[in-house]
């Protein structure tokens, strides 16, 4: 996962005006033109700075426009000066999502007299244009006005075998926003930095002794030796929320699924198979020379100390990464962590669970955007799945890391 990703969008002029209609796409060229190029920042997806189709097609962008007046000794604007998102309301919500192609060719233009009068902010998100995981949520409206402290980013459904559920995030979730300063409209150009909305849980399940991370004995390949699939359930997750209003406003996952039920708590499950991972020796022992060597933002892998990653992997460790959520820091999130397992112990083999619930006591876990949620789940035995039914042996830690931490 990428601290930031830089964008800029190729838009041309539109008539911002302070008739009904106010914002009038024009597909020719016009006074006041304005133009967005698409880019990213080298240092998180490499030395060329270009976004193009290649890297950037993958994508659907969907756009808003906000205005707030402009007081008489309103100083001159950057885009470093505080902000008070309420004085902010919307002015056009383009119509549907957008290809790469249609973002970067869409067209509008400013009249001179509004912006004398109005301060004009734009607002962007971008999610997988295969499968659109995240939308706007407009505010209610105040006097009319839908204001932008009050615009709410949310989770998408969809309908599976009747059932309304969750479409999992992906990495791929940013928004940006800027205002439209003169200084902008004099050099003809403006530059959107797209932010991710989204951190990553990633568990490392590792052997400890007193003195810290111990190897494993040589009988073992992993301390997931045996588990053929991992189930996440996750609960009091982040929904929605107001990524422009004052503090964190954060929805429950608790969501009325019809009309004919009462509210329930949804519950996010997130299921990742590890069989493949096992060796050919019909074993049931994790090989790591099947396990990713590279990774790009992927979930429901897990990899060990044989690669280089940050934060690093200890001897003895493997890790699990886990699903991407929307920002937590109130710190009511919990999961249960379902290891289903082969006993090879009896014949016939049979299989068998184990459940670990997160946090433990007087620990909590949250979730910061763009940021690693990084947990350390610290066992005396080889195997999670000899650890006691009670889980007295078992620690856990975690904390926030980044991508490029280094411990």
């Amino acid at each position: 996962m990428k601290f930031v990703r830089i964008v800029c969008i190729a838009l041309f002029t539109a008539v911002l005006g302070s008739c009904g209609n106010e914002l009038v796409e024009a597909p020719v060229k016009q006074e006041n033109q304005l133009s967005f190029r698409l880019s990213k920042s080298s240092d998180s997806m490499g030395d060329d700075n270009a976004l193009d189709a290649g890297n950037g097609g993958h994508l659907a962008y969907k756009i808003l426009f906000y205005k707030a007046d402009k007081a008489d000794d309103t100083p001159s604007i950057s885009n470093d000066d505080p902000i008070n998102y309420e004085n902010f309301y919307l002015v056009k919500e383009v119509e549907g999502w957008k290809s790469y192609e249609g973002f970067v060719d869409f067209q509008f233009s400013i009249k001179n007299e509004n912006l004398e009068d109005y301060i004009y902010q734009l607002v962007v998100i971008a999610t997988t244009k295969i499968k659109h995981e995240i939308d706007f949520e407009l505010g209610f409206e105040h006097v009319g006005k839908s204001l932008l402290s009050e615009l709410k980013v949310k989770r998408m459904y969809e309908s599976v075998n009747g059932e309304q559920v969750l479409i999992p995030l992906s990495k791929d979730n940013y928004i940006c926003s800027r205002q439209i300063t003169q200084a902008d409209i004099n050099s003809g150009e403006v530059e959107l930095k797209l932010q991710r909305m989204v951190g990553q849980l990633i568990f490392d399940i590792g052997r400890y002794g007193e003195s810290g991370p111990v190897a494993l004995d040589a009988e073992y390949g992993s301390t997931l030796d045996r588990v053929y699939n991992i189930t996440f359930s996750i609960h009091n997750f982040t929904e929605s929320f107001a990524w422009f209003g004052k503090g964190e406003s954060v929805a429950s996952s608790t969501k009325k699924i019809s009309e004919e039920t009462e509210n329930t708590a949804i519950v996010e499950k997130c299921s990742y198979s590890l069989s493949k991972y096992f060796s050919d020796n019909s074993d049931y022992k994790m090989d790591w020379n099947k396990m990713p060597t590279l990774l790009n933002g992927e979930y429901g892998i897990i990899v060990d100390s044989h690669l280089s990653a940050s934060p690093t992997i200890n001897d003895g460790a493997t890790r699990i990464y886990g699903p991407y959520e929307f920002s937590s820091s109130s710190g009511n999130l919990q999961m249960e962590m379902n290891f289903e397992y082969y006993d090879t112990d009896i014949s016939p083999l049979i299989e068998k669970s184990l459940i670990l619930r997160l946090p433990k006591a007087n620990s909590k876990i949250t979730v910061v955007p763009n940021f690693y949620t990084y947990s350390k789940i610290k066992i005396r035995e080889n195997r999670i799945i000899d650890v006691p039914v009670d889980f007295g042996d078992l620690r856990f830690d975690n904390e926030w890391k980044n991508d490029y931490y280094e411990e």
